[in-house]
């Protein structure tokens, strides 16, 4: 997993964001949002955050187990595939890591056109007796993931360890 530069851009505190500057905006955007779900309830519901000019969309997945979240996150996805510059899709799960498999919170970023999204994470562990929820400041690129944009994704999709 590589680490998010400590130097890396903030897109909230600049003026006038760019295309890929308000893209960026809306991943961060879904890690905090994840981050005060999880703060909430450590089983929270996956959603889907879609950028659209300057408006976010976001819709809630809830499903019996990961495929039917996963479906309708698609659908969500590729219903406004057409107006949507960007999508980040949030969810918990685990990451295997040098030291073991480790709760994450996840978030699939994907840009209309890119042929592929990648997935970031934001490491958390529930605590010790009144210590509460733990959630690490580093964020790791977990590399490339499939594109919710692409309407074949539902139908290939098989979930892999990251």
């Amino acid at each position: 997993m590589a680490e998010q530069p400590k130097n890396a851009k903030n897109p909230a505190d600049s003026a006038q964001l760019d295309d890929s500057d308000r893209a960026d905006q809306l991943r961060y955007y879904a890690l905090g949002e994840a981050k005060q779900r999880l703060e909430q309830n450590t089983d929270f519901e996956p959603f889907t955050a879609l950028l659209h000019g300057e408006n976010i969309h976001v819709e809630n997945h809830p499903g019996a187990d990961v495929l039917e979240c996963l479906e309708s996150a698609v659908r969500a996805v590729t219903t406004l595939s057409h107006v949507a510059e960007a999508y980040a899709f949030a969810y918990s799960g685990y990451v295997n890591t040098n030291e073991g498999s480790r709760d994450a919170l996840i978030v699939e970023h994907g840009l209309a056109g890119a042929g592929f999204a990648r997935a970031y994470g934001l490491l958390y562990r529930v605590g010790e007796e009144g210590e509460g929820l733990v959630v690490e400041d580093r964020l790791y690129d977990l590399g490339q993931a499939r594109s919710l944009f692409d309407p074949e994704a539902l139908g290939v999709y098989q979930p892999t360890e990251i």
